[in-house]
């Protein structure tokens, strides 16, 4: 499957969705690698709203088949999103929160609007297939 950037998977979100604050789904399509389409439907079975954040992004990790192990709270707690790819693996699928947003890291570099900002993190999860 084709890795999309995080620009390409918004606009796949606005024009064919139309939809915003949907950075939920864009975390679980560049970690679970699948289509947007996919993860925006796991999302509203979860129960989001269009517009709207969620909560149950790891529930939608499981549904999708793969599974999420928390990275050791010392390692990235209070740490920053532009230093987040120095203290992770180059390699490797990771959903990382912080206040009200979760954004993903794949194979060493950050897919999000975040990226090279200094927003706190709160805690980092690996995903792996199952």
């Amino acid at each position: 499957m084709k890795e999309y950037s995080y620009q390409e998977l918004a606009n796949i979100g606005r024009k064919y969705y139309k939809d915003r604050n949907f950075c939920t789904v864009v975390a679980l399509a560049v970690t679970c690698q699948q289509a947007f389409g996919k993860c925006y439907h796991t999302m509203k079975r979860l129960g989001r709203k269009d517009g709207h954040g969620a909560f149950g992004v790891l529930d939608g990790v499981k549904i999708l088949g793969y599974n999420a192990t928390r990275i050791d709270h010392e390692l990235v707690y209070n740490r920053q999103v532009k230093t987040v790819t120095k203290l992770l693996p180059a390699t490797g699928h990771y959903m990382v929160f912080v206040r009200g947003h979760v954004l993903a890291v794949r194979n060493g570099q950050v897919i999000d609007w975040t990226e090279g900002r200094a927003h706190r993190i709160m805690s980092v999860w690996k995903i792996e297939r199952v």
